[in-house]
């Protein structure tokens, strides 16, 4: 389920269409790294670490999506 809810809120950012003082902003992607508590961590930062480590991945493998731990 969380899985399925990442992407949609990345596909949902992927069709904006965003303009700033009157310019396009161009396309709009996201790279999410996803970790849950507490199968990957027990506190904040081990949880954000395990975070982090996926949107590196999310973005060493083409940008434009999610990763989970």
């Amino acid at each position: 389920m969380l899985r399925e809810r990442a992407e949609i809120v990345r596909k949902s950012i992927e069709t904006l269409s965003l303009t700033h003082q009157g310019e396009s902003l161009g396309k709009i992607t996201l790279s999410a790294g996803v970790a849950m508590f507490p199968i990957h961590g027990v506190d904040n930062n081990s949880i954000i670490a395990a975070a982090d480590t996926a949107l590196y991945k999310a973005k060493q493998n083409g940008r434009n999506r999610v990763e989970f731990v």
